[in-house]
């Protein structure tokens, strides 16, 4: 089991896992977020190859629409 924070949440997942998992598992269009991991940003190219690991911190953030 690890132990992730995503957005200041804690999750837990049974393995580590891809950051590209991880947005499928909460429901995220991996088209439309940016994501970072403890602070660094990580290339959407990157998400199917970036594991997520024990203790890690993910900020998820998705554009802002309007005028």
């Amino acid at each position: 089991m690890i132990s992730v924070t995503v957005n200041g949440e804690s999750r837990e997942f049974s393995h580590e896992i891809s950051i590209a998992e991880l947005l499928n598992n909460l429901g995220y269009r991996r088209e439309s977020i940016a994501a970072a991991v403890n602070g660094e940003f990580v290339p959407r190219k990157m998400f199917d190859t970036t594991s997520v690991k024990d203790g890690d911190t993910l900020e998820i953030v998705a554009p802002i629409q309007g005028g």
